[in-house]
């Protein structure tokens, strides 16, 4: 590893998807070209699996482009199929982006564009049907909602009433864009929100009444929820597996 490279993630199988040494498939996405190695992908996605088992399977050298997600998604969510060191991977993508394909990607992001990239890559791991990215995924992201929210006392008060606005977005994407029924992210997400969030800031009526429109399994997530500690993953990630069963 060069000089220039030592922050970068000690990682060979992401070094391999770096250079693209031998490989022998590609993945397109919004003019963006992923060349990645087939035994990787295929072990890691049942949605992959079954494309090089069918469309794919006697073809040397193929093509599949992704629609209906971005580009910084289907960079999380290969990164996540070579990487050993998943979960720092979820916790600052863009280093690991900016690293892997600087011709694509910049570490320079903000939070909320880290948050916002997580959440793309959440809804493209339940189309490639990836569960346990899902829920590796998941845990850091509300660990950033968890955290963020924490931080937020510490925000001079001309700023905070942006940065909950800002945080309002958020968590309105993340009802709109994850999967309805699939019991992970959604109801997580109503669980963070009544037991994080309105617990110290009062009667936020507008991320309740988020939670009430589009979650109508919101309580029953909060009974699920109620005896895990959103801060400690290991247990977080054991909720998460519940609701995803």
């Amino acid at each position: 590893m060069s000089t220039e490279d030592a922050d970068y993630p000690r990682d060979e199988a992401c070094q391999a998807l770096r250079e693209a040494r031998f490989a022998d498939f590609t993945i397109t996405c919004d003019g963006k070209i992923f060349k990645v190695h087939r035994p990787t992908i295929y072990y890691k996605s049942n949605y992959f699996k079954a494309l090089l088992d069918n469309d794919f399977k006697e073809k040397a050298d193929a093509t599949v482009d992704l629609k209906e997600t971005t580009p910084v998604a289907v960079a999380i969510v290969l990164l996540y199929c070579y990487a050993r060191e998943v979960t720092e991977l979820c916790k600052c993508p863009y280093k690991w982006l900016s690293k892997t394909w600087p011709q694509y990607f910049s570490d320079s992001e903000g939070p909320f564009a880290e948050m916002d990239a997580l959440l793309d890559a959440y809804v493209l791991a339940d189309r490639l049907l990836m569960k346990t990215a899902k829920v590796v995924i998941a845990c850091e992201l509300l660990r950033k909602l968890t955290e963020g929210h924490a931080a937020s006392y510490s925000i001079p008060t001309d700023a905070k009433q942006l940065w909950k606005t800002g945080m309002i977005q958020l968590i309105d994407r993340i009802y709109n864009k994850a999967p309805v029924g699939d019991g992970g992210l959604r109801s997580a997400m109503s669980g963070l929100i009544f037991r994080n969030i309105f617990n110290t800031w009062g009667n936020f009526d507008q991320l309740k009444q988020i939670a009430r429109e589009k979650d109508a399994d919101a309580f029953v997530a909060l009974e699920i929820l109620a005896n895990y500690d959103y801060k400690q993953q290991s247990t977080f990630t054991q909720c998460l597996n519940k609701t995803m069963e």
